[in-house]
Formats: C-alpha cells, structure tokens, sequence
C-alpha cells in the first residue's frame, strides 16, 4: 500500500514525501522494489552515498532489468 502511493509520489517529483512513505514500506518487507524507489529519491535529494546502498540492497534481492538500469545510470551519473 504505502509503495504504490509512493510511487505515484516518486513518479509526480514529490520526493521527500515519497520516501516517508517508501522508508515505512521498507520496514515492514523487504522488496527489491521499494528499494529501488527508496534509492532513486535520495539520488533526486542529492544522498548519493544512501542511493548507492539501496541500489545495491536492491540487486540483492532481485536483479530486474529496471533495477540494473536505473544503477548503471546512476553509477554513470556519480561516478
């Protein structure tokens, strides 16, 4: 639930309040794609170290292409 609000969060630019949402999805299972939403809103707040670390969580759990994708670009974007 609190994913799929975030994501509508993460997709319109709201990024801080997508992560509030995101943070608490995360404590409650842990899933490859909150990680990568967690990820993608602290690389648009600038935390680069934090994004970096749930990219990887991320890949931990389920190496998608989208997830791949979005860490390449990242990888590439702050290198």
């Amino acid at each position: 639930m609190y994913n799929e609000y975030a994501f509508y969060l993460v997709k319109t630019e709201h990024y801080k309040e997508a992560l509030f949402y995101l943070l608490k999805a995360d404590a409650k299972e842990e899933d490859y794609r909150i990680k990568n939403n967690i990820a993608l809103c602290y690389e648009a707040l600038g935390d680069h170290e934090k994004a970096d670390a749930y990219y990887r969580e991320g890949m931990g759990l389920k190496k998608t292409k989208t997830l791949k994708d979005n860490y390449e670009k990242f990888k590439q974007d702050h290198p």
